[in-house]
């Protein structure tokens, strides 16, 4: 069995024309949801932190101390937030999926199937970075929403939880730049 019949990346049977239309739309849906969650930063770090102090937290102490830094307003921002990464998300995960997809082909050509096979598999980490960091974010609301409760120890796993989400979703992101920068970057640029 050839590397060719294992498999297709997500977008590879598109047309580069319908890839490129795609990756632009997330290019812009990136600009738009970043610029939303701009005024959601500054609230937060107004109490010290901002988001990712929340999702590096790591124990309930921890939670417990940046969620009362917050404030109900840096609370309220940080629920926005969780709202608004969704569509970061989707524009991130699916425009690098895009990218690397388009990428396949030019591979199979200057490298051989078997490294497009390994582009294949590339082209879908940022799919699953996005859901682990879709995950993450339930993780994040569940703190929020007990620490309404007034009880720190509700807290319990739960900052650990998407913690290690979010170590995960930086570690499939970093993995996945990293394979253009040291692979698809010298096999493709002359």
């Amino acid at each position: 069995m050839s590397a060719a019949h294992l498999g297709a990346a997500p977008f590879e049977s598109w047309a580069f024309c319908a890839q490129s239309a795609l990756f632009s739309a997330m290019a812009m849906t990136l600009v738009v949801f970043t610029l939303a969650m701009r005024s959601n930063a500054t609230a937060m770090r107004a109490g010290g932190t901002g988001i990712i102090g929340l999702q590096r937290a790591g124990s309930a102490d921890k939670a417990h101390a940046i969620l009362t830094a917050w404030g109900v307003d840096g609370r309220r921002s940080a629920r926005r937030d969780l709202w608004l990464d969704l569509g970061l998300i989707v524009g991130y995960a699916v425009g690098l999926s895009v990218a690397f997809s388009s990428a396949v082909s030019g591979i199979a050509d200057a490298a051989g199937q078997w490294w497009a096979l390994a582009a294949r598999l590339f082209a879908w980490l940022p799919l699953l970075a996005g859901v682990v960091d879709i995950a993450e974010n339930g993780f994040l609301a569940v703190i929020l929403a007990r620490y309404d409760e007034g009880n720190p120890k509700s807290l319990d796993g739960w900052p650990r939880g998407a913690s290690v989400l979010s170590r995960i979703k930086f570690f499939l992101l970093a993995l996945a730049l990293g394979w253009v920068a040291l692979v698809l970057w010298p096999l493709l640029v002359p």
